[in-house]
């Protein structure tokens, strides 16, 4: 469940794009810095580069190919207030994959349809579940149409991708929890 309440919904959005998301290779960095340079894309990148994450020089060389792009800015770990400004200035939240992940939830990408902010991704089991191709983002099988769909997000309403997260909230994945359980609690099979 997510504080939806919590986060601030913003129509006006600027034109850079941010990949929000753990700095190792799994999450496909690496792709989004390669992407914004070739596609000459203002972009931020931010999250979690701590001791935290076990691949110390893949954070080191992100550090460098941003600091080196006249496109990517390198932000790191932010705080919380930074985060959500993130999220409502994106023009887009773009959420990628590599090296066999799949990702199971990506709660970055209902934060930033919470805010208003459009989600692009590669398709994973777990973006499938959040963006409604087309409505509130879209669903990429390659680089390549993640690129195209960045051009495209202009199309999406944000209000839209706003009521689209609501479905994710603490109120209404609580009752669906509840409701499971309860399930459970009669005999049905978990």
């Amino acid at each position: 469940p997510t504080d939806i309440d919590g986060i601030p919904f913003q129509k006006d959005k600027s034109e850079r794009v941010l990949s929000l998301n753990r700095i190792m290779p799994q999450k496909g960095i690496h792709l989004f810095v390669d992407m914004v340079n070739k596609e000459k894309i203002k972009a931020d990148v931010a999250g979690d580069d701590s001791q935290l994450v076990q691949d110390q020089n893949y954070v080191q060389y992100i550090k460098n190919t941003c600091k080196n792009s006249g496109f990517a800015n390198y932000m790191g770990l932010v705080d919380d207030a930074t985060r959500l400004r993130l999220l409502r200035n994106a023009k887009v939240l773009v959420c990628l994959k590599d090296m066999g992940y799949e990702e199971v939830f990506g709660l970055s990408a209902v934060e930033a349809l919470a805010s208003g902010t459009p989600v692009v991704a590669l398709k994973s089991c777990g973006f499938s579940d959040i963006i409604d191709h087309g409505k509130n983002g879209f669903l990429c099988d390659n680089m390549d149409e993640v690129a195209k769909a960045i051009g495209k997000v202009n199309e999406i309403d944000n209000e839209y991708c706003r009521k689209s997260a609501e479905k994710f909230s603490t109120p209404v994945r609580s009752k669906v929890y509840e409701q499971m359980f309860t399930q459970v609690k009669g005999g049905s099979r978990w």
